[in-house]
């Protein structure tokens, strides 16, 4: 600790500005510029002196550096609940966001939206076909294709089809079985990101 604080507005303010000099919503660049001045530059600092002073442990999962993410990324996340009397686990709907970068450098597209089937849903095949459908989004509104990932081990997915240009693909299924998909969305600048897996039966 030091007996003298050096506030200058000059030094901090090119610290924000990207944050505030891009194409997010308002009160998403305040969230931004919250978490990386609060949180990076204020808290995080200020918790490790404290608990070095005073020769404590530093416990404090979410100010953790492994939890701080890099900038320029999409992310994903949702919450799994468990319990000590049952060893069934339920995870909510999972969220995206991008954590803004480098505002010059390509967006990653967002994970794909997978939409029909739902997680862990029995569905009725028509003649032996299904149509999956999906959603994607890209900051840089340049995604070109699809791959889709489809199997009955979720450890051993097999391309099914690549390039799609579409958000939706029949596939052909056998009927009384669980099958695992997953789609990888690509965009021009030769990003991709992958979605999550999902599962369902079919009748």
């Amino acid at each position: 600790f030091t007996s003298k604080l050096d506030f200058r507005w000059e030094q901090i303010f090119p610290i924000l500005e990207k944050f505030f000099h891009n194409d997010l919503d308002l009160i998403e660049q305040v969230f931004l510029a919250d978490y990386n001045g609060k949180l990076r530059h204020n808290m995080e600092p200020l918790y490790k002196k404290f608990h070095k002073f005073f020769d404590m442990s530093y416990l404090a999962p979410m100010l953790n550096e492994s939890l701080i993410l890099p900038g320029g990324s999409t992310y994903q996340w949702f919450v799994r609940s468990k319990s000590s009397l049952t060893p069934v686990t339920a995870d909510s709907s999972s969220w995206q966001f991008y954590l803004e970068g480098d505002p010059t450098l390509s967006h990653f597209p967002f994970p794909a939206n997978l939409i029909t089937p739902e997680n862990d849903t029995t569905v009725v095949l028509t003649g032996n076909s299904f149509l999956l459908e999906w959603q994607g989004n890209d900051l840089d509104n340049d995604i070109v294709f699809y791959d889709l990932y489809l199997g009955k081990n979720p450890n051993q997915l097999f391309l099914t089809e690549s390039e799609i240009e579409s958000t939706q693909f029949s596939v052909t299924l056998e009927s009384d079985s669980i099958y695992y998909w997953q789609i990888i969305t690509h965009d021009k600048s030769q990003n991709q990101s992958k979605s999550s897996i999902f599962s369902f039966q079919t009748d």
